[in-house]
């Protein structure tokens, strides 16, 4: 059983990870604006940290991450101009903005889903909860990192703005689409070998 167990949670992860480089290369993933995108690639994440735990959320983070930064590399937005290494003057902090905000995503959905159903909690109300933090987590840091590393970027002040009027859009997004996800997930897995963090509805 325990076998069977693992096999199923990695092959849930494996999936999810394929959905975020999926929704990463493709314009699935984003509504793209003259200066920024909207993404969705925070989706998975959450997703991924709330049926499976935090840790497998932190990895997909991590994931988002990794095809964050290699995005900058093509893409003309000024954001990209940040997290590319060979063009943001800062190439450390390139990589600091970049991962930790994505991998926290999901450390910290995870983390907060696991607390409010523990208190007994709806589920719906602790799926749109974790959620919402995650995306807070990643805006929040985000913005933190730029403001930090980057004071002297031209325009740096009007594309914080852009990025946080952008992100509302994208913590709504996923509070939605992760309730209407995750709950009918959870339904599903209930009577099987599922992951130890998923709840019965």
């Amino acid at each position: 059983m325990r076998t069977n167990a693992r096999t199923a949670r990695l092959t849930q992860l494996a999936l999810l990870a394929a959905i975020e480089v999926l929704l990463a290369f493709t314009p699935l993933g984003f509504i793209q604006l003259p200066v920024v995108s909207i993404t969705m690639l925070h989706i998975p994440v959450i997703i991924g940290a709330i049926i499976l735990g935090p840790k497998e959320g932190g990895f997909l983070g991590l994931v988002m991450g990794g095809c964050s930064m290699i995005r900058s590399f093509t893409s003309a937005t000024m954001v990209s101009l940040l997290i590319n290494p060979t063009t943001s003057g800062n190439p450390l902090a390139s990589v600091i903005m970049t991962f930790v905000p994505r991998i926290l995503i999901g450390v910290a959905a995870g983390y907060v889903y696991l607390a409010m159903k523990k208190k007994g909690i709806a589920t719906s109300v602790s799926v749109g909860t974790a959620a919402v933090c995650g995306s807070l987590t990643n805006t929040i840091l985000f913005l933190g990192s730029m403001a930090v590393f980057f004071q002297s970027f031209p325009l740096a002040s009007l594309l914080a703005t852009i990025v946080g009027v952008n992100s509302l859009a994208e913590i709504a997004a996923a509070a939605v689409i992760s309730i209407a996800v995750c709950i009918p997930l959870m339904k599903s897995m209930k009577k099987k070998v599922i992951p130890k963090n998923s709840q019965q509805v």
